[in-house]
């Protein structure tokens, strides 16, 4: 039996209901998974060597213990039940506690043993992938400095008003277009994204893997020498990069796509932002990530993660210095994307949208004003989806 990197010490499930638990082993092996709270599981390896099971889960506690038998045994300590919610978008999502305000200090004191942290290493695939590098954590000062300040503050809020486990799994990749974070296939219907696909594809055709081989060697000579700076690396064809429509899905999202989660929050749109057109556009594509997450993450969970579970993403920030005219037309990109964003926020079912207009820098593409947003998504979690008698948003026009 082998286990995906998710599944494994210090981790957290999603507590009150039927957890997904996977892996991989000798096809017709009989792997069963058991949980010291007196619940187990039973699967049969399929033919392809993957077996999944369904572990009814408590309410929030712990910790536990889980164990995997097949032809061998493997025990998971530290064991939490609780709550756990997918963070995920591009490099404001994944900037770091210890670069932001207040973040050293915050870091400093946080030793919350029930507040775990899973945080993939960036990986882009033109394949799906079936694992991906990184192990759950509790939030200690060392985790928590090096943990996206967004979703530690919004992890922080919930821990502390809800008084139980949290887990975020956290999957941020900077620089990341909106095309990369959902499979290829599914956004060919629009012409914006087929066209942007189609001229990688062809820029990539005359790809030579020998003649790129050669190159490599040729540029590793002379870096050895001391001709040339910096280690050189592998070219590879343009849609193999981080650019292309679905290959951020493929390396970070579909690895862990059947772990329970109750919801998501969602920090991305700068690398969306460009141009006017390219912005309009994005109310379609945030809408389509929404939809098709919510689809596909019902299915391969058994049905175990709602169908409609929430969404919460952040409104583009301010950027520049304050403007004594109003920016119009084809110079209103980001104006244009906050717009699309709540247009989603009010065509969607069951998502929310945090405002950080007043959190900008007018020089700084990353804020370091972070912890405002992370605590106003924890505020809409807190109100929608958990029901709580607060005030998580200001007013709006009708």
């Amino acid at each position: 039996v082998r286990l995906p990197a998710i599944v494994g010490d210090h981790m957290i499930l999603q507590q009150q209901t039927r957890a997904p638990v996977w892996g991989w082993a000798d096809p017709g092996e009989t792997v069963t998974v058991e949980g010291n709270w007196g619940e187990k599981a039973t699967a049969t390896t399929a033919e392809n060597g993957k077996w999944k099971v369904f572990l009814k889960t408590p309410s929030h506690g712990g910790p536990h213990n889980l164990k995997i038998n097949g032809k061998n045994e493997i025990t998971i300590n530290n064991v939490v039940i609780g709550e756990v919610w997918l963070c995920a978008g591009q490099s404001n999502m994944g900037w770091r506690l210890s670069a932001v305000f207040e973040g050293a200090e915050d870091a400093a004191s946080a030793n919350y043993p029930n507040f775990r942290i899973f945080r993939s290493k960036r990986k882009h695939s033109h394949e799906p992938q079936e694992d991906c590098i990184a192990k759950w954590t509790p939030c200690t000062p060392d985790s928590a400095a090096t943990c996206s300040a967004v979703s530690f503050y919004f992890a922080r809020k919930l821990h502390q008003e809800l008084g139980i486990p949290i887990g975020i799994v956290l999957q941020p990749y900077a620089g990341t277009p909106i095309e990369g974070w959902m499979p290829r296939e599914i956004q060919m219907n629009d012409p914006r994204t087929r066209k942007y696909a189609e001229e990688m594809d062809e820029e990539s055709a005359a790809y030579d893997p020998t003649m790129a081989k050669k190159q490599l060697e040729r540029a590793m000579q002379r870096w050895k020498l001391g001709e040339r700076k910096g280690k050189p690396v592998l070219r590879t064809p343009k849609n193999w990069g981080h650019q292309y429509p679905g290959n951020i899905f493929n390396g970070m999202i579909h690895p862990i796509m059947p772990y329970g989660i109750r919801g998501a929050i969602w920090y991305q749109g700068e690398r969306n932002s460009k141009d006017v057109p390219q912005a309009l556009n994005y109310r379609k594509q945030l809408a389509l990530l929404i939809n098709y997450y919510r689809s596909s993450w019902h299915e391969l969970s058994g049905g175990n993660v709602a169908k409609d579970f929430p969404f919460y993403f952040t409104q583009l920030p301010s950027w520049h210095s304050a403007q004594k005219k109003p920016v119009e037309g084809l110079e209103a990109s980001w104006t244009v994307n906050r717009e699309m964003m709540r247009l989603v926020d009010s065509e969607v079912a069951n998502t929310g949208m945090v405002v950080s207009i007043d959190t900008g820098d007018a020089i700084a593409l990353h804020p370091k004003n972070k912890k405002p947003i992370g605590i106003r998504h924890a505020y809409l979690a807190l109100k929608q989806t958990y029901e709580k008698n607060i005030t998580a948003y200001g007013p709006r026009f009708k």
